[in-house]
Formats: C-alpha cells, sequence, structure tokens
C-alpha cells in the first residue's frame, strides 16, 4: 500500500456558500460535506473571476 494521502476536491457550480449547514443555512442538511469538512480541510475563502 502508498503512502500518499488520499485527495478528493469538491466544488459546485453556482451555489452559495450560506447553502449549506455547514455555514449556517438550517434548512438545507449536508452531513456528508459538514463529515469531510470536519476531517479535513474546508476553504473559507474563496474568489472567482466570474
Amino acid at each position: 500500500m502508498t503512502d500518499r494521502p488520499n485527495i478528493l476536491v469538491v466544488m459546485t457550480d453556482q451555489q452559495r456558500a450560506t447553502a449549506s449547514h455547514l455555514y449556517g443555512n438550517t434548512f438545507c442538511q449536508t452531513p456528508s460535506m459538514e463529515r469531510l469538512a470536519a476531517d479535513g480541510v474546508l476553504f473559507e475563502n474563496a474568489i472567482t473571476p466570474h
């Protein structure tokens, strides 16, 4: 087995951060995204040219 880490990048199109439970939305439940963020890295600041 290799010692290299597994990397998973999750990106969504046309979704505001406030649309997920990670950022306080109580209507939309996102347990899988919450688990990935808790066990990995969560980028809170991102910039797009569009």
